[in-house]
């Protein structure tokens, strides 16, 4: 029911129970009964016109007024009626007359108003992000109005910064942000999208230009060849813009102080060539840099500086950009001498949004509010003085019905063009929602609007005539002054330095200024030279004494004089690090420490110890020199590294990470694990001869630039510089195997990849090898590369390409015959060996003949593995004892069981009664897991781990382990077949099901992918149906629509988050009956991944 016919029963519900009252008591009482005539319905009631007027949307029902005044002439008698004692009339005032017969009113016809649709309060709101800027907040109370009225959701906001506000979107708390933007997000968004925490679902205000550096249009006509930043090389032109502050240099207004884009404008100045030719002003805010630009337009005067698209002044005034060499990533992440990559916006909303309310995210897939939407807003804001953004909502809505109704429904326009005619506000605007979000409460019963008891009406007491009094002439006042600008050029300087005041007014006879004691004139300029900060106080005053005032505050720096470097400086371990800390001291006695990113480290000897961002890194003995350079201010501290053992090796281990990327321990697991494992095949392969390692550890290195650099151009070369601080990376023959993991994927447009432009990945003929298979270790059945997989496979695959390329750097070639392939040269030995396809399949594969005499006779395999067999027994660390049984508890012998940690590993071997024994290193404790595999079995590879229930393919559902000071016995790992089928790579199972439409219907012609097996998938038939065959293991079910991936399968229906998919277990055993019922037609369910 509409409040506006729910209003209406309410008022005459009121008007009943009183009469019903009034008869009540008339029952009871000896007082005389009233007529029906004295019980007044209020005439809103008459007519719907009236109730539209009467009735404010908000306000509770009205009482009606009283309906006589003091000089009111008596009312008419009522007529009697049968049943009723004629009640007493009204005693007429004493100067009233009896009224006149009245005269019939006619009846006024009904206007019709219009039917507002509500949300529905059982629903639970869509939740937007309150971004603290003024288009994104718009756009909320657009969408909102539409989604309340056109589609009955209640709507409401959580407010917070723009990374809080995005962690609520991922994690479900916020259902839609109408503005993410790109590139300024792009990292966040990438990951949250990449890992099915986003979607994206349209585009707001269009693409746009980010930043740029702008001149005013009337300036450009003018000087119609001053066009690009390249033309302020040109006197004529660099003298338009020239001050005292200035002199011979262009003045140029950049970003405020400590903006990123502070450091960005004066990379780009830099790139450009412009020192020379600029003198740069700094604002202390973005109000500072839009009031200079006002100033200098209202005046109509030369101006210069940076500018943003959806800034208050790009969207008032006509500026011009000036023309910039086109962005390029390589030209971004070197010198930026470019212009800013233009933004794309987006809408996003949570990935559970598209099933709970898909006819909102159709509306919000069509959404077309572009910037010259929001401009016109902005004028219309400008030209009424309202300001806030609801009623900029409902005047857009009111005015654009054109545009919006080409977004929704016929129905929902139809909705919301009622609640606009009938004045409505949207409640979500006031709705502020707190995180996480509250569970949604039941609408709860109305209670019934108490009715009073009617009251006599009062006799009308006569009211004197007042006898006029005559209004005294005033004399008109002049208009008050106005202060037309005040503004401080420069807003900052350094202690010592000079600002110019300058300012013009209206209407006034003097001016003063606080601070300032030489006489002014009502328009001009003023040199000051405050010792401190300080806020002046313009003063305008006319001759009747009227007054204005305005301030204006100069900010005053003072220089560093000295800066302070603290940290340990003796290391006495490789790798060993120490983080330095910087303070700085200013000319006025203060201090404050320093941002490390800010300041600019050096090395005297980088063969001693690198640094970077203040983080000291031992590389060899020695001494070296550490420099800080903060400004114009150098600081140096010695640094010693003494070590008293070196660790010495073959194979070293690096995990190198870029700059915007932290250390992740899961990495490092994977690769010392990845790397310990090839030890044990390279012994079994070469009878018990093996490489050693340096550190069974990877050594962790900080590269020194964000991910983006080492994405395009010349990878292998740009990380090879890299490492180079943290450890003497070289090719060729030395005392090392260097084993780089870079955390690095490469532009997919990119042709340079790790490995090409005659580099192999194990190039070098000897000494250096360079692998980015992280996500291949971490999460080998959910690796995704370039937008498209995942690229299923077991771990197995993953360590056999390290093993593969780790050969490389040992010396060894690919097999002869098979690179290029030639079948009849290229044996199935060979074939499947690990120099060629053999990797895929590790550890069942195997070295060739040649491999291993090659091998032999290399300096590298004169050592023992890190753990070897013979060594195990002396370990006096805790130790894990279990066994490994079949489904029937029958033993299992032979098979490797792995314990894995973050600082301690180890494994054993099953023996005849299915036993196994893992002696630790001690001081081993904490939490671990345990990994089957083959061993030396032969030819089923990786096997799995131990989980719930004995046994688990997914390292993410493994049983965690404590080890501590006490032995772990009585472990119990229970195949789900025996170790034999295991190790059968062709037996097999089938997958059945049928996959229909929320009506039942079949589904014919959706790909079914099993995720954990490569390359297996089926498309659905006529009848929905599907039937797959897939080797014992645990897998997945994903849906592909072809253009993009729909969800996948989670028991019944189909969900959007990979973690919540079903696990179905294969062992022996068919799976039959899996019914996938569609929440949609497939054409109508969104994209979740692979979006094309």
């Amino acid at each position: 029911m509409s409040p506006f016919i729910s209003r209406r029963l309410s008022i005459l519900l009121v008007a009943v129970l009183a009469l019903a009252s009034v008869l009540a008591l008339a029952a009871c009482s000896d007082e005389p009964e009233p007529t029906v005539a004295q019980i007044t319905v209020p005439t809103a009631i008459a007519t719907p016109s009236a109730v539209q007027t009467a009735i404010p949307t908000s306000s509770p029902v009205p009482t009606p007024e009283p309906t006589a005044a003091p000089t009111a002439t008596a009312p008419p008698t009522p007529s009697p009626t049968p049943t009723a004692t004629p009640a007493p009339e009204p005693t007429a005032a004493p100067t009233a007359t009896a009224p006149p017969t009245p005269t019939p009113v006619p009846t006024a016809t009904p206007t019709p108003v219009p039917t507002v649709t509500l949300p529905d309060p059982t629903k639970e709101p869509i939740i937007f992000s309150e971004l603290n800027w003024e288009s994104a907040q718009l756009q909320n109370r657009i969408a909102q109005f539409i989604i309340e009225y056109g589609y009955g959701h209640p709507t409401g906001v959580v407010s917070g910064s723009t990374p809080i506000l995005f962690e609520g979107l991922q994690r479900g708390d916020i259902d839609v942000t109408m503005e993410v933007w790109l590139p300024v997000q792009k990292l966040a968004w990438d990951k949250a999208r990449s890992e099915g925490q986003v979607l994206d679902v349209g585009q707001s205000l269009g693409s746009s230009w980010q930043s740029a550096f702008v001149i005013p249009a009337y300036l450009q006509e003018q000087y119609p060849d001053l066009d690009s930043v390249e033309d302020l090389k040109d006197p004529q032109f660099r003298r338009l813009f020239q001050t005292a502050e200035s002199g011979d240099k262009a003045r140029l207004v950049s970003c405020a102080i400590n903006w990123v884009c502070e450091r960005t404008n004066a990379a780009q100045i830099a790139g450009y060539g412009l020192e020379d030719h600029v003198h740069v002003v700094n604002p202390t805010s973005g109000g500072a840099l839009n009031d200079d630009l006002y100033a200098a337009y209202e005046r109509g005067e030369p101006w210069l500086g940076y500018q943003w698209s959806t800034n208050d002044p790009a969207l008032k005034l006509e500026l011009v950009r000036l023309e910039e060499p086109a962005y390029s990533d390589e030209c971004w992440l070197t010198t930026k001498a470019c212009a800013y990559e233009d933004d794309t916006i987006l809408i996003a909303v949570n990935p559970e949004l598209p099933l709970e309310a898909p006819d909102v995210v159709a509306m919000l897939g069509k959404w077309d509010f572009d910037i010259d939407a929001y401009k016109a807003v902005v004028k219309w804001q400008d030209a009424t003085g309202v300001t806030d953004s609801t009623s900029a909502a409902v005047w857009w809505l009111e005015s654009n019905s054109a545009l919006w109704s080409e977004w929704v429904t016929d129905d929902a326009a139809s909705n919301v063009q009622a609640a606009l005619d009938r004045g409505e506000t949207a409640a979500g605007w006031s709705r502020v929602i707190t995180m996480p979000r509250p569970v949604p409460t039941p609408a709860p019963t109305a209670t019934p609007i108490p009715v009073s008891t009617p009251t006599q009406t009062a006799t009308p007491t006569p009211v004197p005539t007042a006898t006029p009094v005559p209004t005294p002439t005033s004399t008109p006042l002049p208009d008050p002054p106005s202060i037309e600008s005040f503004a401080a050029i420069p807003l900052t300087i350094e202690d010592g330095d000079s600002s110019t005041l300058d300012w013009t007014t209206t209407g006034a006879s003097s001016v003063t200024i606080s601070g300032v004691t030489v006489s002014l004139p009502v328009d001009g300029r003023t040199l000051v030279r405050p010792a401190a900060t300080t806020t002046y106080t313009l003063t305008a005053a006319n001759e009747a004494g009227m007054e204005v005032s305005e301030s204006v505050t100069i900010t005053v720096t003072y220089p560093i004089v000295s800066l302070d470097v603290n940290g340990t400086t003796i290391l006495s371990s490789i790798g060993g690090a120490s983080q330095m800390s910087v303070t700085a001291s200013r000319s006025d006695g203060s201090s404050h420490e320093v941002d490390n990113s800010l300041v600019e480290w050096g090395s005297s000897d980088p063969w001693v110890a690198t640094v970077s961002q203040g983080m000291v890194t031992a590389v060899g003995t020695g001494n070296a020199t550490i420099t800080a350079s903060y400004g114009e201010v150098e600081a140096e501290v010695p640094v010693s590294v003494r070590i008293s053992e070196r660790k010495y090796g073959t194979v070293r281990v690096l995990y190198a990470s870029p700059s915007d990327r932290e250390f992740r321990s899961d990495y490092s697991e994977a690769i010392s694990h990845a790397i310990v494992d090839l030890q044990s095949w390279y012994r079994r392969q070469l009878g018990g001869l093996t490489f050693s390692l340096y550190d069974a550890t990877p050594e962790w290195c900080q590269m020194s630039e964000p991910a983006d650099f080492y994405a395009v151009g010349h990878a292998w070369n740009k990380v090879l510089a890299a490492v180079q601080h943290c450890a003497p990376v070289t090719s060729g023959l030395s005392d090392f195997v260097w084993v780089i993991y870079p955390e690095v994927v490469e532009d997919c447009d990119e042709y340079h990849r790790l490995g090409e432009d005659g580099h192999e990945l194990g190039r070098g003929g000897l000494g250096l090898t360079m692998v980015p298979d992280l996500e291949g270790l971490t999460n080998p059945g959910e690796y995704y590369f370039c937008g498209e997989g995942p690229y299923l496979g077991s771990l197995g695959r993953w360590i056999g390409g390290l093993g593969h390329e780790l050969a490389h750097g040992f010396g060894l070639p690919h097999p002869p015959g098979c690179v290029p392939w030639d079948p009849a040269k290229c044996d199935e030995q060979e074939a499947w060996s690990l120099m060629h396809d053999g990797y895929t399949v590790y550890p069942v594969t195997h070295l060739l003949p040649s491999d291993k005499e090659a091998l032999i006779r290399s300096p590298f395999f004169d050592g023992k593995p890190t753990f070897d067999r013979d060594s195990i027994d002396t370990l006096s660390g805790p130790t894990v004892r279990g066994a490994v049984l079949g489904p029937d508890g029958e033993s299992s012998e032979g098979l490797w069981v792995s314990l894995i940690a973050d600082s301690f590993w180890g494994w054993g071997e099953t023996v005849r009664d299915g036993t196994f024994e893992i002696r630790l290193p001690e001081g081993s404790s904490g939490s671990s897991i345990l990994s089957i595999h083959s061993g030396d079995l032969g030819d089923c590879g990786w096997r799995g781990y131990y989980g719930p229930g004995g046994f688990t393919t997914q390292r993410n559902r493994a049983t965690s382990v404590e080890v501590g000071g006490a032995n772990v016995t009585d472990i119990e790992i229970r195949l789900p077949v025996s170790a034999d089928r295991l190790c059968n790579r062709q037996s097999t199972s089938t997958i059945r099901g049928i996959m229909t439409t929320p009506d039942g219907q079949p589904v014919e012609g959706v790909w079914l992918w099993v995720v954990g097996a490569a390359d297996l998938g089926v498309s659905t038939d006529s009848r929905g149906g599907f039937s797959i065959e897939v080797p014992d293991g645990s897998y997945g079910l994903l849906l592909d629509l072809g253009d993009r991936v729909v969800g996948w399968y989670d028991g019944q229906g189909i969900t959007a988050d990979p973690s919540e998919a079903a696990v179905l277990e294969v062992a022996g055993e068919d799976i039959e009956d899996i019914e996938i019922r569609l929440p949609a037609k497939p054409e109508d369910l969104p994209c979740v991944a692979w979006c094309s």
